[in-house]
């Protein structure tokens, strides 16, 4: 479908969404990603589809410590299917590395 004829209906969602929640919509992604102060992973699926062009910018706009992980044989969300011992090998070291009580994280 064409984005010019879905702007206004993500409008009126977004809007419908706000009143009956009683809260202001989130922040946009862009706009949020350069104030995480936590370490980032993100996992780049470039045959994940149009938004997949995002993980990119993220990691463009996120603060050290940052990794980003291109998948280009896997869609969207497959790559745990696609290769799932690298894919375990991979956040569990990210994970082992920086989230874990005491560890480093400036810029390495």
């Amino acid at each position: 479908m064409n984005r010019l004829l879905l702007a206004p209906l993500s409008l009126l969602q977004t809007a419908a969404i706000s009143v009956f929640a009683n809260e202001a919509p989130p922040a946009e992604l862009p706009d949020l990603a350069p104030r995480i102060t936590q370490p980032v992973f993100l996992i780049w699926a470039p045959n994940g589809g149009n938004q997949e062009t995002m993980s990119r910018v993220y990691y463009r706009l996120t603060r050290w410590p940052k990794q980003i992980w291109a998948m280009p044989t896997a869609s969207h969300m497959a790559g745990i299917s696609n290769r799932p011992a690298e894919y375990e090998r991979r956040v569990l070291g990210f994970f082992d590395h920086y989230l874990v009580e005491g560890a480093p994280t400036e810029r390495r």
